[in-house]
Order: structure tokens, then C-alpha cells, then sequence
């Protein structure tokens, strides 16, 4: 399934659930974490690891840190979570489209880290992902859709809103969607 505002706006007041392994949490700084991703179910979806149909990436959330994910192949989109008032980046490297979530608790070292990334690229837009709801427990998932075309012009970014059970993560049943925000709309 293609991550298209219309496909996740269906998905809204459904369920999602994310399977995906946690990833490695050694080192310091700046770190590339990603995972090949696909995204499966329609009203209920579901991200897991493995190469989807369109293929995407998945960009791990550390604690304090940076992350980024360069794109492979064929991959024309990516995701990230969970948000909770970390920043999302979206740009190219290498003529390979990048996202990186940014931590954004405190004692966070992302924002120093991610100044000091030592690669050129472009950077075409960078969004604070705020609480979605101070009413119950809830974080968001970003997807970035570039399939149009890797600019600035070419990308699509929306946050689905989920219901957890606990603050600072995913739960390991699906999610209930409460809100589906187009966020380059804004």
C-alpha cells in the first residue's frame, strides 16, 4: 500500500499496528537507522519489516539522539515514529532522499548531533511534530511519500495520530487512529 494522504485518511478511526523490531540503541551522536519497510491493510494497516509493494524505509526513534535513513533502490517513501514533539527532516544526500527524526526530550543531544552530520546535502523542509492530544496517551507515525518525484515539490507528508496505552512508544496491538493530518499542507 501506498502511504498517500487519501489511503491513511481511509484508514482513520481504524487501527494501525507496527511491528517492526526496535533498533540498536549502542553509540552515541548521530545514527543511521533504518529499516526496510512495507505497508499492508488498507483500513487497517500495518508496517512491518520486510520490502513492500511500493518498497519504503523505516527511520528508528532513539532516545536523545538523531536518526536518519538514506533511501535504497526502489524505495519512494519513508516512516518514522513515534512522535511526540520530536522534529521530522526531509532532504537529499547523494542524490538518495533522506528523512531523520530528531529527539527532542530533555537532555537531548539530537539538534548538536544532527548540526554537525558531516555530509552535504539538501535539506527541503523540517517540522516539529507536536503531542497529538494532552487528553489520553498518544504519539503520531510521519510518512514521507516522494513517489511524484525526489524535490521539495515532489513530496508528501502526513502524521497519523494514534492512541497508545503508554506514553513514549508503540503498542504491540494495534493502535487506534484518531486524527490524519496532510502536513505540507499546513
Amino acid at each position: 500500500m501506498k502511504p498517500t494522504y487519501a489511503n491513511l485518511l481511509a484508514a482513520k478511526n481504524g487501527t494501525i499496528q507496527v511491528t517492526l523490531p526496535a533498533a540498536s540503541t549502542g553509540g552515541s551522536g548521530l545514527a543511521s537507522r533504518r529499516t526496510s519497510v512495507s505497508l499492508s491493510g488498507g483500513a487497517a494497516p500495518t508496517l512491518d519489516s520486510g520490502r513492500g509493494d511500493p518498497p519504503g524505509m523505516w527511520v528508528h526513534y532513539l532516545e536523545t539522539r538523531a536518526t536518519y535513513g538514506l533511501s535504497e533502490g526502489a524505495e519512494t517513501w519513508a516512516a518514522s515514529g513515534p512522535f511526540s514533539g520530536c522534529q521530522v527532516i526531509v532532504g537529499k544526500c547523494d542524490g538518495r532522499v533522506f528523512v531523520a527524526h530528531l529527539a527532542q526530550q530533555s537532555g537531548s543531544t539530537a539538534d548538536a548531533d544532527w548540526a554537525k552530520r558531516g555530509f552535504q546535502d539538501e535539506v527541503w523542509a523540517r517540522w516539529k511534530v507536536p503531542l497529538p492530544s494532552d487528553q489520553f496517551f498518544s504519539s503520531s507515525i510521519v510518512f514521507v511519500d516522494w513517489s511524484k518525484g525526489s524535490s521539495p515539490s515532489g513530496i508528501e507528508v502526513v502524521r497519523v495520530d494514534v492512541k497508545t496505552k503508554n506514553m513514549g512508544g508503540f503498542d504491540p496491538t494495534p493502535m487506534s487512529i484518531f486524527n490524519v493530518v496532510q502536513v505540507n499542507a499546513e
